[in-house]
């Protein structure tokens, strides 16, 4: 009697002990996939980050504001004689 109950306490512990490796192994796969999900999100917004500067750099250029004037609102650069002061 008391042979059977140390085999069925043993084979009990070891059924919990490999269910709990089998819960351990799918939170760990779990957590790796989600950790490759941000990891994906954190490059495609670097790259977003990397866009918008350069847009932004490009933006402040006096060159490109320039041209931007003159091609597309049809703005000409005026002369120091063009130029009329306002008394108040």
């Amino acid at each position: 009697m008391r042979n059977s109950h140390f085999i069925i306490t043993f084979i009990s512990a070891h059924v919990i002990c490999i269910a709990l490796q089998i819960y351990k192994s799918n939170c760990f796969i779990e957590t790796s996939y989600r950790k490759q999900q941000y990891e994906t999100t954190y490059q495609q917004l670097e790259q977003k980050k990397q866009e918008l500067t350069y847009q932004l750099n490009t933006a402040k250029n006096v060159s490109t504001i320039r041209k931007f004037a003159q091609h597309e609102l049809g703005m000409q650069p005026i002369s120091l004689t063009q130029i009329k002061t306002l008394s108040a």
